[in-house]
């Protein structure tokens, strides 16, 4: 009489991922983030100082509003830092300045985590002077 193992018959394999193929999933996932990082933060920094440029047109405004009422420019107004009604700028990204007398100068310096933008430091005066020019 022959007998039979049921029992192997039924067997199941379970087949799970082979290293090879974790790898290559890890290689494509690496390439992917190293053409895509780069861009993104590019658009991050771009979009700060966008801000920053915002903000910066903001005070020129309310240095124009106070200048009938103090018979010049207010100066001090940034000695504080930039008020929040003005100012939407991070402190990380961004300091602003103000100097000059009859013709002020606004600043925007940035700071250690827009450290690496190729603009570097915003300008704007008085006379609407703006510069870089090529990254207003």
């Amino acid at each position: 009489m022959l007998r039979i193992n049921i029992c192997k018959s039924y067997a199941v394999r379970i087949r799970g991922m082979t290293l090879l193929e974790i790898l290559t999933v890890i290689i494509i996932i690496s390439v992917v983030a190293g053409v895509a990082y780069p861009g993104y933060t590019k658009s991050v920094q771009k979009a700060h100082r966008s801000q920053a440029i915002s903000d910066m047109v903001r005070i020129q405004l309310q240095l124009e509003q106070t200048y009938d009422a103090l018979s010049g420019y207010d100066l001090d107004l940034l000695n504080t830092g930039c008020p929040q009604s003005l100012c939407d700028t991070d402190d990380d990204r961004y300091r602003f300045s103000l100097t000059g007398e009859d013709i002020y100068t606004i600043r925007a310096v940035p700071q250690a985590a827009q450290d690496s933008d190729p603009c570097g430091t915003l300008v704007l005066n008085a006379r609407g002077e703006r510069k870089p020019a090529s990254c207003w």
